[in-house]
């Protein structure tokens, strides 16, 4: 089975790569998995690694240019497109996350996240309920993040696997993996027609009714997410 992780930063400072790549990522190799580690920032350190994918940067997180964010998400296609990835987890909320979204739900993915509840302060509550509302499984690692997440009114939450033992988790994450690739081909099984990529449409919108915002003045653009 293939995984695509989506985060950020690759450093010692990202929960995902200290958490994820550096412990569990090993187990989750023992169990057969190929993986990929695709991020915007990458330390000297994890730059080494052959799973560690750069995403191209884009200049501004605030109404990029069009062409400039087409480019980017025509690169990382190309990329994933080579990989192909049974199941997408995404490790926080960022653009790169939103990237790996938006390919997901043009091909019919499996969504996977883990909770960042330190965004909460610059995140509008509708923005998060949107975004981990669109993943089939959210995982949460305490029962505070637990009653945050359903709070918001979400569903498909569960408690990770507390605790150092990065054994587990990946035998947590492997079973999570298959249940959600399992269903997915049973869904696409019986699918009248697939979905199709329609790489023509505007990369970008801008979107009111869920807005992301670090402030009370400021929207972010947001990827345009495909639909079948």
């Amino acid at each position: 089975m293939r995984v695509a992780f989506f985060a950020e930063s690759a450093s010692a400072q990202s929960k995902a790569y200290a958490n994820l790549f550096v412990h569990v990522f090993p187990h989750l190799q023992n169990f057969n998995f190929h993986l990929r580690y695709f991020t915007n920032t990458v330390s000297p350190e994890a730059a080494k690694a052959e799973q560690i994918m750069r995403v191209r940067t884009i200049s501004s997180a605030f109404y990029p240019a069009q062409e400039e964010a087409q480019a980017v998400r025509d690169d990382l296609s190309s990329v994933l497109g080579k990989f192909r990835p049974d199941i997408i987890h995404l490790a926080d909320t960022s653009l790169v996350s939103l990237l790996g979204m938006s390919y997901a739900r043009a091909h019919r993915l499996p969504l996977v996240a883990s909770y960042s509840p330190e965004e909460n302060d610059r995140l509008d509550a509708d923005y998060l309920r949107w975004f981990y509302g669109a993943c089939q499984t959210v995982f949460a690692s305490s029962p505070q993040e637990l009653d945050e997440l359903n709070r918001l009114g979400l569903k498909k939450v569960q408690r990770r696997v507390a605790g150092p033992d990065a054994k587990a988790l990946a035998q947590q994450l492997r079973v999570c993996y298959h249940k959600l690739s399992n269903n997915s081909s049973s869904a696409t099984s019986t699918a009248k027609t697939a979905p199709r990529f329609d790489a023509s449409a505007p990369v970008l919108h801008e979107v009111n009714a869920s807005p992301r915002r670090r402030n009370t003045d400021i929207t972010v653009a947001l990827p345009q997410l495909a639909t079948a």
